[in-house]
């Protein structure tokens, strides 16, 4: 059949352009005294819950384009000023948000993912890595899990994942939105990189809307595409397809 891959080249680069930046990312292990790496991979969780409140909160909304005090933001957003303050100047410490002048902060190119209208948006991936429907397995049952073999998420909610999600709308659509963010990072460079052309079907497991496949349909009116996911949300898909396709 031969390979399907049209773009070797270019995933030649991206293969030694990963190897290079993992090297350079193990320079921190071997640099670092191992007792101090140990402590900062044993705090990465305070950096991380400071994400998340950053970004719940919509402090990188609150700021947009502009350099703004932390005292007006606080302001803006009805908080305690100078914790708000600790919490930026935290998050700029690890390169996220940028401190221009004491106390005023603009936001960088890491913050401006967290802006709900950035084309690079991960804001939902952020709240749902760190809610508390995901976090309680890590920090209570991860543990236990190691012992009885248990899964850790069913042991903390009393069900699986997406029986979970079945019965939470609420934190359905926020699983929904960030993987659906996640899906328009890779952009539509999978249109070419393939040749879809050969096929005659196409299978798409766990597709949500199923985007990705009627991009594919669009470019390979000859195939067809059957979209696997949840039955509500393959309902929920369905009136962004009535147009294109028969059900």
């Amino acid at each position: 059949m031969g390979t399907l891959q049209r773009n070797a080249f270019k995933v030649k680069i991206f293969q030694r352009a990963m190897r290079f930046a993992n090297a350079l990312t193990s320079l921190t292990n071997k640099l670092m005294p191992p007792p101090f790496r140990i402590i900062q991979i044993g705090s990465a969780y305070w950096q991380s819950r400071a994400l998340y409140v950053a970004t719940e909160l919509g402090v990188a909304d609150a700021i947009g384009d502009d350099e703004m005090a932390s005292d007006e933001i606080a302001d803006r957003l009805v908080l305690h000023s100078d914790y708000l303050y600790r919490l930026m100047r935290m998050l700029a410490s690890i390169g996220v948000f940028e401190e221009c002048r004491e106390r005023h902060f603009r936001n960088n190119k890491l913050s401006d993912c967290l802006r709900s209208g950035s084309p690079q948006n991960v804001r939902e991936m952020v709240l749902l890595h760190n809610s508390p429907e995901m976090s309680r397995p890590w920090f209570e049952t991860l543990g236990p899990a190691l012992r009885n073999g248990e899964v850790p998420f069913a042991q903390s909610h009393g069900e699986d994942l997406f029986d979970y999600l079945d019965h939470h709308p609420k934190f359905d659509a926020l699983f929904t939105g960030a993987m659906e963010s996640v899906e328009a990072l890779t952009g539509t460079d999978y249109l070419d990189d393939f040749d879809w052309g050969r096929f005659e079907r196409l299978i798409d497991v766990g597709g949500s809307n199923g985007s990705k496949a009627l991009a594919i349909l669009k470019r390979n009116p000859r195939l067809k595409a059957l979209v696997f996911d949840r039955p509500q949300v393959i309902e929920n898909a369905a009136a962004d397809w009535r147009d294109k396709c028969v059900f």
